[in-house]
């Protein structure tokens, strides 16, 4: 959930970084979708896997 969050700073504007807008907004996006990848994945292990015992 973290770096869904720092995602969502970089895409909001709210985070100020010294490199170009187009880098900031594929960076959050980078991030956002890494964050739903490890959620899915987290998912995937722990809750689904107990909901099977």
């Amino acid at each position: 959930m973290v770096y869904i969050g720092i995602g969502i700073f970089v895409l909001g504007g709210w985070l100020k970084l010294a490199i170009p807008p187009i880098y900031l907004t594929l960076l959050g996006i980078l991030l956002v979708l890494y964050g739903a990848f490890r959620s899915y994945r987290f998912y995937v292990k722990f809750i689904k896997n107990e909901a099977h015992e």
